[in-house]
């Protein structure tokens, strides 16, 4: 699906392109798990769930994710010990955090799938 702006478009204008080569992705970590089951749900609910996966930054993520069986992949597990503090803008782990984001993707584009981020 060209120029997406929302789930909504993929789940509407998803006739253009195989359905299995799209991927609609995310990046969470423990503090975002609300979000992420929020987020999620409403992918069930256009129907297209089945075409999420989620960049697991930590172990509670990847377990949240296993729970409620939905696709994951883990990402930064070297920075899973890591505390906020050390994550402050600009810093260095902050940068590394931000690399685990763009590798996370460049992988699922490697893999042949458009991807909604």
């Amino acid at each position: 699906v060209k120029n997406c702006v929302s789930a909504a478009i993929v789940a509407e204008e998803g006739e253009e392109e195989e359905p299995e080569h799209i991927v609609i992705a995310t990046v969470a970590n423990a503090h975002y798990e609300d979000f992420l089951h929020s987020w999620y749900a409403h992918l069930l609910k256009l129907g297209i769930g089945k075409h999420a996966i989620v960049g697991a930054v930590d172990t509670t993520i990847a377990r949240a994710c296993q729970s409620r069986n939905i696709h994951h992949y883990p990402i930064g597990k070297s920075r899973a010990k890591i505390d906020e503090d050390e994550l402050a803008w600009g810093s260095r782990e902050f940068k590394h955090a931000q690399l685990a984001k763009v590798l996370f993707v460049r992988d699922l584009l490697e893999h042949g799938v458009s991807v909604l981020f």
